[in-house]
């Protein structure tokens, strides 16, 4: 009983540490300001930096230099960033790369749920596999269900296709895509561009369904025009 008290505060409240640690009352308010090899730690959340300032009735600290966050296979990469214990949330707006051995996402800015396994980024977003690369101006990422939803300027490129949309949803076991609104789809294959409202693609099955407002146009190479 007394062990799982422990791992629930352990789990609730954030601490940390590092080489100097210097206490202060700033309008009422304690806080710590830790220097040198700076580790927080939160449950399994283990993040290291070269400085942080706790603020410990708000369960909240800066960190600042070299700021790595770990969870389990996830590895989170910036030169600063925020982190809010009650939430479970660190955010970086001095440009974030995000690494889970699945995919490596960067962006200008990004807040990361450690509860939920979610990642929100936005500004020059672009994740890449082995398979694919993704670019857009926000995306969503849920790790546990390798699936992500991007919106605006929103483009994919895999070894056969490249897809763009105003919104994509993408599943990464199955390659399955549905995009939505001013969809365009090059195919280097069969030299063919595709426009619609509305894009099924399976690429595993080398299959892709566009049923609402399709135009097609087929490039004629042998005759270098539009057929």
């Amino acid at each position: 009983m007394l062990h799982a008290q422990q791992q629930n505060q352990q789990d609730q409240f954030i601490t940390v540490i590092g080489d100097s640690l210097m206490g202060k009352m700033v309008a009422g308010e304690s806080i710590r300001e830790v220097y040198g090899h700076v580790v927080l730690t939160q449950g399994k959340v283990v993040i290291t930096c070269d400085k942080a300032i706790q603020y410990l009735s708000r369960n909240n600290a800066d960190l600042e230099g070299n700021v790595i966050a770990k969870q389990d296979s996830l590895t989170i990469l910036t030169p600063k960033a925020n982190y809010f214990g009650n939430e479970k949330r660190s955010r970086s707006v001095s440009g974030v790369t995000l690494n889970d051995t699945k995919v490596i996402l960067t962006a200008d800015s990004g807040d990361y749920f450690f509860k939920q396994d979610m990642a929100f980024f936005q500004g020059h977003v672009k994740m890449y596999d082995t398979a694919s690369t993704l670019t857009s101006n926000e995306m969503t990422y849920f790790k546990s269900q390798n699936r992500m939803v991007a919106i605006n300027n929103v483009k994919i490129v895999d070894s056969t296709n490249t897809i763009e949309a105003d919104s994509l949803e993408y599943f990464r076991t199955t390659r399955i895509a549905f995009a939505n609104s001013n969809v365009k789809i090059l195919s280097t294959g069969n030299n063919t561009i595709i426009y619609g409202d509305h894009l099924e693609d399976y690429a595993q099955r080398s299959y892709t369904l566009i049923n609402k407002n399709p135009l097609l146009i087929q490039i004629d190479s042998s005759e270098a025009k539009d057929t």
